[in-house]
């Protein structure tokens, strides 16, 4: 019996239990099918629905949390808003994009692991997630109508950033190589930008229209369903791969850095979005400036653009693209009285704010005693995520979110001075925030799901090495 033992115990390891669990999900698949071609119809019952759904949940489990992160990360982006719209691409979102982030977040209570230099800082991602969840439960009406739905919402919306902070900080995505994040994100990046692309040469989208295609002047936006979300997410890659350029990063990362740099500018130039490009524009010169040995070729190259730009400006300006995009002096009034409209909305609820989603409404209910500059312009929502939140949660909530920006990020240029092997990372970290936080205030992302996570993502990356626990992996 002992012998038995010996030779059968070997065989349930992990490459035996992965096999099972890949058998199992087949037959789950098998069964699922066969329900569909007796009943004619398209849908799950119920109950098969929930099997297949444990069925994946079992094999997102099984797969080593490290390889889940950076698997996830690579296909994200493309299971975006726009996947919503096709019928194909909706429950694909649920299966590569909601449910791995909800297994990465159940990880991270898993393996949650203490740091010794845990600090208040580290309070404020769950408390901004913890009150954007308590105002949804107590003020949306969509907790009485569509309880799951606002569940959906509230978690890819804001929860999964947090998520991802805690899961680099204190969970296992501590333990995870500086250079395997980065290489993620720039496949996940490398993909957008070949749509971004191939959709402005040929109208060609991945899930389907987009209104923006039809504009005097099309405007690419990938899976985002939104020029600023693509551009915030092309931005943030083009500043990392630049960290690893300037700042002496890993050797295996350069050519993949000048893949980056060569195929994401044009792709973030063709969405044809003030707000991103001009990010990318002050945190790449920031960021080539204050590295060292780039730092003559920065200013000579600074130097070559603003000379070129005085010598093509009058052409620029009398180009129709300039005149409809860059100068259009309407739209930024339009967005001048949106914004005035909601700080009148702000000083009347400043603490705790009007509630979850009520921007439109707070906006409504402060206009009628508002001269508008432009006709029309209130009909419009807020371009700007820090004004939505200062509306929707109040000073409270805004400060949940700006302190552990200001003050992480603040800490990073000591951590860029301290530890020399991981500054590419860091460096380009801080760099990508500038990036979202600049785009933010010309954008509503709360309606961008993988935008949202970008900036905890890199704030994550940057705590993590601010600790000398935090594990010299970066090369």
């Amino acid at each position: 019996m002992r012998a038995v033992v010996l030779r059968i115990g070997p065989l349930w390891r992990p490459r035996f239990q992965t096999a099972t669990v890949i058998v199992g999900g087949a037959l789950v698949a098998a069964f699922a099918g066969k329900e569909i071609s007796q009943s004619g119809g398209t849908e799950l019952t119920k109950p098969l629905l929930a099997l297949v759904a444990l069925s994946g949940a079992v094999v997102l489990f099984v797969i080593p949390t490290e390889k889940l992160f950076l698997g996830w990360l690579v296909v994200a982006p493309l299971f975006q808003n726009a996947a919503d719209a096709s019928s194909i691409g909706k429950p694909l979102t649920f299966v590569f994009y909601l449910a791995p982030a909800a297994i990465i977040g159940c990880q991270t209570v898993r393996g949650w692991r203490a740091r010794p230099d845990a600090s208040l800082v580290d309070v404020f991602p769950g408390l901004f997630g913890g009150l954007v969840l308590a105002s949804a439960l107590v003020s949306s009406p969509a907790f009485r109508d569509n309880p799951t739905g606002l569940a959906k919402e509230v978690f890819q919306t804001t929860l999964i950033g947090v998520v991802m902070y805690y899961f680099l900080v204190f969970g296992p995505g501590a333990g995870i190589r500086a250079s395997a994040i980065a290489k993620a994100l720039f496949g996940g990046a490398l993909v957008q930008a070949i749509l971004s692309i191939v959709e402005w040469r040929t109208g060609w989208l991945l899930w389907g229209p987009n209104p923006y295609q039809y504009l005097d002047f099309a405007r690419t936006s990938g899976t985002f369903q939104s020029p600023g979300a693509l551009g915030a997410l092309l931005g943030s890659a083009i500043v990392l791969a630049l960290a690893v350029l300037a700042w002496s990063g890993p050797a295996r990362l350069r050519r993949i850095s000048w893949v980056i740099v060569v195929v994401g500018v044009p792709g973030l130039l063709v969405t044809l979005t003030r707000g991103p490009i001009l990010a990318t524009l002050v945190a790449g010169f920031g960021l080539l400036f204050l590295a060292r040995r780039a730092r003559a070729v920065t200013v000579g190259l600074l130097v070559v653009v603003v000379v070129a730009l005085v010598q093509l400006w009058p052409q620029i300006e009398r180009a129709e693209l300039y005149q409809e995009r860059f100068a259009d002096r309407v739209n930024v009034q339009g967005r001048e009285d949106v914004q005035d409209v909601s700080l009148l909305a702000a000083r009347k609820k400043p603490v705790l704010g009007w509630g979850y989603g009520s921007f439109e409404e707070a906006k409504n209910a402060s206009s009628s005693s508002f001269q508008a500059r432009v006709q029309g312009s209130l009909d419009t929502t807020s371009h700007n995520t820090f004004l939505t939140i200062l509306v929707e949660f109040g000073a409270i909530g805004l400060a949940f979110l700006l302190v552990p920006l200001l003050v992480i990020v603040g800490r990073g240029f000591a951590t860029v001075r301290r530890r020399a092997e991981e500054a590419w990372f860091v460096a380009g970290s801080m760099a990508a925030v500038v990036v979202c936080v600049l785009t933010a205030n010309t954008t509503d992302q709360k309606y961008f799901s993988f935008v949202t996570l970008l900036p905890w993502l890199f704030l994550g990356a940057i705590r993590r090495a601010q600790s000398e626990e935090a594990p010299r992996s970066a090369s």
